[in-house]
């Protein structure tokens, strides 16, 4: 997203003393926001450290972490608002779209009106102070999660400096390895049709996968990894094979390859997404 602050160089300055001189920075995301900043040119990455930075999305999902963590929802669940600010970013998207012939996906908050961007950017900050209040007193009775979180604070930086380097790919390695994990998976289709004796069976029909065992005399309780597992069989083997070379080959492999720009991949790491406690990563946040 392109910062407005870059274009008006007056408030770039203005920012740049406001965030100087702050103690303490409270967001909700903190690295997706510090890292729009420093591109922004308004903070300097060596003036941030953990002690400095609050985050109510690692407040949320410390305290539960199974709770959507998006802004809105936890303003509503902690505070008891609403807001409709939200919609009507959406329908100025339509109006934007529809004026420059592009598709709603396309639209980013640089082509949207300053009246529209204005009260959902105030009311973003608005939330994410109060949820502050609220949420830290919550965190705090728990000694714990109280170093937890200051754990997570130093967490952000650190992923904010490796997605900040970017991971250079050997494409041609990649290529290579592609068009080698296709080609097995292929085989391996091949192999399991052979196995059932029809040339038209979907490996990925668990209804069809059932009826082979069926005929082969098995009893298959399910279709999935472990169910699979648990037969001593060479189709069961055999699926599960596909399986795995397809996740290599789409999964990775290919899902590298698409990210890449320039033979450079940029990451996000989902510091508070998944509920396991890992982190999960995908394309750079826009």
């Amino acid at each position: 997203m392109k910062s407005r602050v870059v274009e008006l160089p007056e408030y770039r300055e203005a920012s740049k003393t406001f965030l100087a001189e702050a103690q303490s920075l409270v967001f909700h995301n903190a690295k997706f926001d510090l890292q729009k900043l420093i591109l922004a040119g308004v903070i300097e990455r060596d003036s941030i450290s953990p002690d400095r930075i609050e985050d109510t999305e690692a407040l949320a999902h410390l305290l539960d972490e199974h709770q959507v963590k998006k802004l809105k929802p936890l303003a509503e669940k902690y505070l008891g608002v609403s807001t409709d600010e939200a919609e009507a970013i959406r329908e100025a998207k339509k109006v934007v779209a529809k004026e420059r012939k592009l598709k709603l996906s396309e639209i980013t908050f640089d082509m949207l009106p300053r009246e529209v961007l204005i009260p959902y950017s105030l009311k973003d900050a608005e939330y994410t102070l109060q949820l502050y209040y609220k949420l830290k007193p919550m965190l705090e009775q728990y000694p714990d999660l109280s170093q937890l979180y200051r754990d997570e604070m130093e967490l952000t930086l650190v992923l904010l400096d490796m997605e900040a380097q970017t991971m250079k790919l050997d494409m041609e390695y990649l290529e290579t390895k592609a068009k080698e994990y296709a080609t097995q998976a292929l085989l391996k289709e091949l192999e399991i049709r052979d196995m059932v004796g029809d040339e038209d069976f979907n490996p990925n029909s668990p209804k069809q996968i059932l009826e082979a065992f069926a005929s082969l005399g098995v009893e298959l309780r399910a279709t999935d990894k472990a169910a699979l597992r648990d037969v001593d069989h060479p189709l069961s083997a055999a699926l599960v094979e596909l399986r795995r070379l397809r996740k290599i080959h789409g999964t990775y492999l290919l899902g590298l390859i698409a990210e890449q720009r320039d033979g450079y991949v940029h990451l996000n790491f989902r510091q508070h997404g998944p509920k396991t406690g890992r982190m999960a990563s995908g394309g750079r946040e826009a």
